[in-house]
C-alpha cells in the first residue's frame, strides 16, 4: 500500500488554484437559463426541433422526476444538488458562413481553353497501358 499511499500525497500537494489553463472554453454559445423547470424542458425541445409527442413524453418524464427522491447511495457522502443552479442546454453558436458564389471566376490565363486539352486526352487514351490486361474471369498475365 505505500505507492497508493505516495499517490495519494501526491495528489494533495496539486495546488489547482495555480493551473494557469483554467477550465473554461471561451466559445460563443446559446444557453438556457440556469434551472429546471418545464419552460426549460420547452426551451430545448424547441431548440432541437422536436416533434410534439416527444416534447409531452419529455414533459411527462420532467413531472415524474419531481415526485421521486435521491438515491442515498453505501459509503458515498456528498451534499445535497442544487439542480436550478445548473445548465442543462448549450450549444455552440452556428458559425457565419460566407454566401456562395453566383457567378463564375475570371478564368485563369495560364490555364489552355478546353479544347487544346481535348487532343492530349484522346492520345493518351490510345497509348498501351504498362499494366497487364485482365483475362476473362478477372485473372491477370504477367
Amino acid at each position: 500500500m505505500p505507492a497508493v499511499q505516495e499517490t495519494v500525497d501526491q495528489v494533495r500537494r496539486i495546488d489547482v488554484d495555480q493551473y494557469k489553463y483554467g477550465f473554461e472554453t471561451l466559445i460563443e454559445s446559446d444557453k438556457a437559463p440556469k434551472g429546471l423547470s418545464e419552460d426549460t424542458v420547452r426551451f430545448i425541445s424547441g431548440k432541437k426541433s422536436e416533434p410534439e409527442w416527444m416534447l409531452k413524453w419529455r414533459l411527462d418524464a420532467y413531472k415524474r422526476w419531481l415526485t421521486m427522491q435521491e438515491p442515498k447511495w453505501a459509503k458515498v457522502e456528498y451534499g445535497p444538488i442544487d439542480y436550478q443552479d445548473l445548465y442543462y442546454y448549450s450549444a455552440p453558436k452556428p458559425k457565419k458562413i460566407a454566401r456562395k458564389r453566383t457567378t463564375a471566376p475570371p478564368p485563369d490565363p495560364n490555364t489552355p481553353p478546353p479544347q487544346a486539352a481535348a487532343p492530349a486526352a484522346q492520345s493518351a487514351q490510345q497509348s498501351p497501358s504498362p499494366f497487364p490486361a485482365p483475362l476473362p474471369g478477372g485473372t491477370f498475365t504477367r
